[in-house]
C-alpha cells in the first residue's frame, strides 16, 4: 500500500507564523495554486481512495486535487490538526514571548511537547494513524492489510501528518529521535509512504513495530 500524505495548501495565518491548529482558515492565492500543482502531480497517480480533514484548508485542496475524477472525498475529524489550546490564533511571536520555555520545546521538535492545553504531537500522530486504519479497514473489511498495489491519498495538516509518520516509521529509534529526523512538511507538499498496517503498529493495541517506510518526502 502507498499512502500519498498531502499538507494542505498555504493560508493568509501560514504566511503570517500564526498557530492555526483547529481554527477553520480558508486557503490564500497561493494555496489554491499550490493544491493546483498538486492536482498536476497526481495527475497520473491510480488512487484507490481519498481521505480528508473537514477543515476547510483541507478540504478545499482535495477538491482540487482530485477534481474531476469522480472521487468521494471522506472527511474525517480524525485527521484534523494537532488542536491548539492556548496557542490557537496567536503568531509564534507572541508565543514565544508568553510561553518561552514550552515554546523551545515545541520547536525543538519533541513529540511530547506541543501547544498549552491542547495535544502533543505524539498524541495527533497516533489520533490519525487509529483513524486511518479504521478507514481502511471499513473500505476493504477482507483483505486490506494486503492491498500491495492500493494507493490512498489523505489530506490534511503538516503536524499532525508528520507526526504520524515518525510513529509508522520509527522502529528502531525512540518516538523522538523518529520526529526530530524530519522536517516540517511544507505547504502543498507530500509524504509518500509504502508498506502495510499490520497488528503491530503503532495505534493498534500493544502494537510498536511496523513495516512502514518513506519513498519520498516534501515532494
Amino acid at each position: 500500500m502507498r499512502l500519498l500524505l498531502l499538507r494542505h495548501g498555504q493560508t493568509d495565518w501560514n504566511a503570517a507564523e500564526r498557530y492555526q491548529g483547529r481554527t477553520d482558515i480558508e486557503l490564500n492565492a497561493t494555496g489554491l495554486q499550490q493544491a493546483e500543482d498538486a492536482a498536476r502531480r497526481l495527475a497520473e497517480t491510480d488512487l484507490h481512495a481519498v481521505y480528508a480533514s473537514p477543515l476547510g484548508r483541507a478540504r478545499r485542496t482535495a477538491e482540487i486535487a482530485v477534481r474531476d475524477r469522480g472521487l468521494d472525498i471522506t472527511l474525517d475529524d480524525g485527521l484534523m490538526e494537532t488542536a491548539g489550546g492556548d496557542w490557537e490564533g496567536l503568531t509564534y511571536a507572541e508565543i514565544s514571548a508568553r510561553w518561552p520555555q514550552d515554546f523551545a520545546a515545541w520547536r525543538a521538535a519533541h513529540p511530547e511537547h506541543g501547544p498549552v492545553g491542547g495535544e502533543t504531537p505524539a498524541q495527533a500522530g497516533l489520533r490519525v494513524i487509529r483513524t486511518l486504519r479504521g478507514l481502511i479497514s471499513a473500505s476493504t473489511p477482507t483483505q486490506w492489510c494486503q492491498h500491495d498495489d492500493q494507493q490512498v491519498l489523505v489530506v490534511a495538516h503538516g503536524g499532525c501528518l508528520r507526526a504520524a509518520t515518525a510513529l509508522l516509521v520509527g522502529e528502531g529509534q525512540s518516538a523522538a529521535a523518529s520526529y526530530a529526523s524530519l522536517e516540517r512538511l511544507q505547504n502543498g507538499r507530500m509524504i509518500v509512504l509504502e508498506g502495510e498496517f499490520g497488528e503491530r503498529d503503532p495505534g493498534h493495541e500493544g502494537g510498536r513495530q511496523t513495516s512502514w517506510r518513506i519513498a519520498d518526502y516534501n515532494v
